[in-house]
């Protein structure tokens, strides 16, 4: 089982989404996960110190500001994935994808492809992770 008694498992706005985890993944210190909607982690995903993952975003319009008023939607972290100390998922992203990497400080506010490495503010790729576990 996944030790979660150092991260920030919360709904944030009652939106009744659960956190569903592989016994295998890894997440890191003072990582906070929203569960307004829910959350997915496939095995041998690793979530590095610190990371946001936000499920709900606030319906803000011109001058009307409801804070009660959002949208939610779930995330799939699929297996293998991985994500950098102090990255931020936003809610546009819906899926992870297998064996990708997402740098530190990143924030993504769209899908990942499966395999492939972003970074930056907003994400963007940057390069593709070698799909072969050899080393020789």
């Amino acid at each position: 089982m996944v030790d979660i008694s150092h991260t920030d498992v919360r709904d944030r706005h009652g939106g009744g989404g659960k956190l569903t985890c592989d016994d295998s993944a890894v997440i890191s210190d003072k990582a906070s996960i929203d569960i307004t909607a829910d959350v997915t982690i496939e095995k041998s995903v690793i979530i590095s110190e610190g990371v946001l993952i936000l499920r709900h975003q606030h319906c803000i319009r011109g001058k009307k500001r409801d804070l009660n008023s959002f949208s939610s939607s779930p995330l799939v972290i699929h297996e293998g994935a991985f994500i950098g100390v102090r990255a931020i998922i936003l809610e546009q992203c819906h899926e992870i994808g297998e064996w990708s990497a997402i740098g530190a400080g990143a924030v993504v506010t769209r899908d990942v492809e499966p395999y492939s490495i972003v970074a930056g503010v907003p994400a963007r790729k940057i390069g593709d992770v070698c799909a072969s576990t050899s080393t020789t």
